[in-house]
């Protein structure tokens, strides 16, 4: 795409409190259909809502399948992550914050994506515990994956 080409953006975890916000004002603003929202299947199945129009559904670990999603994408932004909370369900900070963002990056470059938006946190520059070490190994993936990037490391959120 060139400079003039309107950008076109993959959102990854587009069902967490950031994701929604940001696809809802995107739909607001009538930008809908640029922003496309990710939803891994059995989000999709077991939330009980109808997938957005123009939704992705698929497995991120279905490589072949995440390449040919990005392809005419822009940019992808990285808002998948975990809690401890989420644990007993199988998640982990090695599975949500970096197999997550590894695999994103890694098609993306196969895809032809020319940008990456990671979500990470203010004390991944000096990572304490294992939340923050996630963080900056995802971090470190972004940066080291050949693509322009813009990392966002916010103190905190407050509501939507």
């Amino acid at each position: 795409m060139t400079e003039s080409s309107p950008r076109r953006i993959f959102v990854a975890g587009s069902t967490g409190a950031t994701g929604r916000t940001l696809v809802r004002l995107a739909a607001a603003r009538g930008l809908g259909d640029r922003v496309v929202p990710h939803l891994r299947p059995r989000g999709a199945s077991t939330s009980g809502a109808a997938a957005p129009p123009g939704a992705i559904v698929l497995d991120l670990g279905d490589e072949a399948a995440l390449v040919a999603a990005l392809r005419g994408f822009t940019t992808v932004v990285q808002l998948i992550g975990t809690m401890r909370k989420r644990f007993a369900a199988g998640d982990t900070y090695e599975s949500s914050d970096i197999g997550t963002t590894r695999q994103l990056c890694v098609a993306a470059v196969r895809a032809g994506v020319d940008h990456v938006v990671l979500l990470s946190s203010v004390g991944a520059g000096r990572p304490m515990g294992a939340y923050l070490q996630a963080k900056a190994r995802a971090e470190a993936i972004v940066r080291e994956s050949g693509l322009a990037y813009t990392i966002f490391r916010p103190s905190a959120f407050y509501g939507e």
